[in-house]
């Protein structure tokens, strides 16, 4: 069995939850100076949280700044991990993203290490497992699998 090195993923997406992301786009698009993030609402999401199934509505966002990918994400309705974030009066940095070929493998490492799956699911062309790493980093930490890729013609 291939050996499952946690140390070699790299850190590519940071994820933000807000009660109002249309506010926070319009920040980051005046700070950083991105183009107009686009805002889209996400009803009906099938997830499993804290091992229940649980359909949540989500208003979210994307942009890059550097080789970064910012996510912002706005709880509208159903339980998940937002939800407790900003029922606990918290916004801001809420997870590190990382990409993982193979994600069953690293799910199985988080878990070899004590940590505990709390939400996962798909979406649109990925999947994703978000872990408790708040002890150790003060956030949560999601390994995503992107599930289908474009096509590419090799070059001759």
């Amino acid at each position: 069995m291939e050996e499952v090195n946690l140390a070699n993923l790299k850190i590519t997406q940071l994820g933000y939850v807000y009660k109002d992301i249309e506010k926070q786009a319009k920040l980051i698009e005046q700070i950083f100076g991105v183009p107009k993030i686009n805002i889209v609402d996400v009803p009906g999401l099938s997830i499993i949280f804290r091992g229940n199934e649980s359909k949540i509505h989500l208003k979210m966002a994307f942009t890059q700044i550097g080789d970064m990918q910012i996510e912002l994400i706005q709880w509208v309705d159903g339980d998940c991990l937002y939800k407790e974030f900003i029922e606990q009066s918290k916004e801001g940095l809420q997870h590190y993203g990382v990409y993982a070929e193979g994600l069953e493998k690293f799910v199985e490492e988080m878990k070899k290490k004590g940590f505990q799956s709390i939400q996962s699911g798909k979406m649109a062309s990925a999947k994703y497992d978000y872990f408790d790493t708040t002890d150790v980093f003060g956030v949560f930490f999601e390994l995503i699998e992107q599930t289908t890729r474009r096509s590419r013609r090799k070059k001759k």
